[in-house]
């Protein structure tokens, strides 16, 4: 297994590093005085799209167009469906875990936890790197002490969880999910998604379109009474990045050839001009905002 060659295409890990470059620099942004307003975040009832919208966005798009990628190379590994799905959840877990001890670190209230933010960010980034480190295949006392490592981590994580004490005595709560935590559930839904139908191009589009219609009829009010919509973070809009950089994946991986590249290049430019009038056309019925999720 270890003479399988894996695929990678350096294009699409090129923009993860530059999409993951430009969310540190965005999160810096706020602390900056006098800069220019389109840097910014855009306010939830305004009409635009600051630069700092547009790279979460990108990042989950970039997400779902590995997702294609990764799975598959699970199974060239020998991975059978039932290991992939293991796999899959829980690095989900892995996900929702952090970005609640992160959400919630935001509103932590240092007197009544009796532990200040800085310490509570410590311990708890302490925590994740001792639980989710990749450690090396040993065994022995090596392998002891790294599951120790592993033990010590979820202990910190169940002390902090249990010291917490939020804003106005409030407990730990998902309350946003907050960014890991979205990404969490976008890679869920999309990599479970694409589990099922696998590179079936159709499927992936029937996906992409439902999820699209979800997203359109939830900012509309269709869902409102609707329960198990409203229990999806994101309620569906996030999902459709994620399942959009799926699709992309496929159709790159469908069409994009190296003798003839102009033949790809110009499929992504009726792409990107169709969903540009889409964009044209939904504007007369939604502003443009991230934070409404249109």
């Amino acid at each position: 297994m270890n003479n399988i060659k894996m695929l990678r295409v350096e294009a699409l890990d090129i923009f993860r590093a530059l999409t993951m470059f430009l969310m540190l620099f965005v999160n810096d942004i706020p602390g900056l005085r006098d800069i220019p307003h389109w840097l910014l975040h855009a306010t939830e009832h305004e009409d635009m799209l600051g630069f700092s919208d547009t790279i979460f966005p990108g990042f989950l798009f970039a997400m779902g167009m590995a997702v294609p990628f990764a799975i598959e190379n699970r199974f060239k590994k020998g991975d059978t469906t039932g290991q992939v799905a293991v796999h899959i959840f829980w690095r989900t877990v892995a996900l929702l875990v952090m970005g609640l001890f992160t959400v919630n670190r935001d509103t932590i209230d240092a007197t009544a936890t009796g532990i200040s933010k800085p310490w509570f960010s410590i311990l708890m980034v302490l925590a994740f790197f001792l639980v989710w480190s990749v450690y090396p295949k040993v065994s022995g006392l090596r392998k002891w002490l790294f599951t120790a490592m592993k033990l010590l981590g979820v202990a910190i994580l169940a002390y902090l969880f249990y010291r917490y004490r939020g804003a106005n005595g409030s407990s730990f709560s998902p309350q946003w999910w907050g960014i890991l935590g979205l990404i969490g559930w976008t890679y869920l839904v999309c990599a479970f998604i694409y589990l099922l139908i696998r590179s079936n191009l159709m499927l992936n589009l029937i996906a992409l379109g439902l999820m699209l219609g979800c997203s359109v009829c939830s900012e509309a009010g269709l869902f409102s009474t609707v329960g198990f919509i409203q229990a999806v973070p994101s309620e569906a809009t996030l999902h459709a990045f994620g399942l959009a950089g799926v699709v992309a994946s496929l159709l790159m991986q469908r069409y994009a050839d190296p003798q003839r590249p102009n033949c790809f290049l110009l499929l992504f430019l009726q792409i990107g001009i169709g969903m540009l009038v889409a964009g044209v056309v939904s504007h007369n019925f939604w502003i443009i905002s991230k934070l409404q999720a249109t």
